[in-house]
């Protein structure tokens, strides 16, 4: 969805350098598109998977045991919980890696430094940097998914999740909405990188099979 955004728009504004500001906001404003959709579609997973990890129960089991627990014991809507933090976060993720890959690349990019480093470099910045930005709302996503709301609409509003992080901030300071972030920045920089290597390869394998 992002090379699709980004290309329909920097199609209608060829004359921009893809250095420039312009560029990044483009770049940015594509991801933010792109992530908005993917979130949506990828919550009701996201919080079964949550409620599966730290299941003591039982009850949820298996994915489809899960679907069933949270429509009998939270309504179907319960699928939806933490979908505004997951599009926080997944906009916040998705817009600042892809906006700093996609202009650190441009910037990296020389004639005699071999592409996957180039790819290697960009990444690993725009990664860790969305790792740091993205991680307190990854933890509190997590505390908000896990708390079962039992039919509730009180326990699904925003009004609820502003509760839940002051009372995170008062227990813990701010550095608490960092607990765990070294692990999560040790993943993020083993698969960015990982991810985008894959992505240029395969990016440049399939351009080659459609030129025969």
């Amino acid at each position: 969805s992002y090379e699709i955004i980004n290309d329909y728009f920097h199609k209608k504004t060829e004359t921009i350098d893809k250095t420039s500001w312009s560029s990044v906001f483009i770049k940015a404003s594509s991801a933010f598109i792109a992530s908005f959709m993917a979130s949506i579609v990828g919550n009701p997973w996201d919080l079964v998977k949550v409620r599966m990890i730290t299941d003591q129960t039982g009850e949820y089991k298996t994915i489809v045991r899960s679907f069933r627990t949270i429509g009998r014991v939270d309504g179907y809507q319960e699928l939806l919980k933490g979908s505004s933090i997951s599009i926080a976060r997944s906009v916040v993720v998705n817009t600042v890696d892809l906006a700093i890959y996609d202009t650190c690349k441009t910037i990296f990019r020389r004639p005699d430094r071999h592409e996957a480093v180039t790819c290697f470099m960009a990444s690993g910045i725009s990664s860790l940097c969305a790792a740091f930005f993205s991680y307190p709302l990854d933890l509190m996503r997590t505390i908000y998914m896990n708390e079962k709301s039992q039919g509730s609409a009180q326990q699904r509003s925003l009004r609820h999740i502003r509760k839940l992080f002051a009372q995170k901030v008062k227990k813990s300071g701010w550095k608490g909405m960092y607990l765990g972030f070294m692990p999560y920045a040790t993943k993020s920089l083993l698969y960015g990188p990982l991810f985008w290597n894959l992505f240029e390869l395969s990016s440049r394998m399939f351009t080659k099979l459609k030129s025969f």
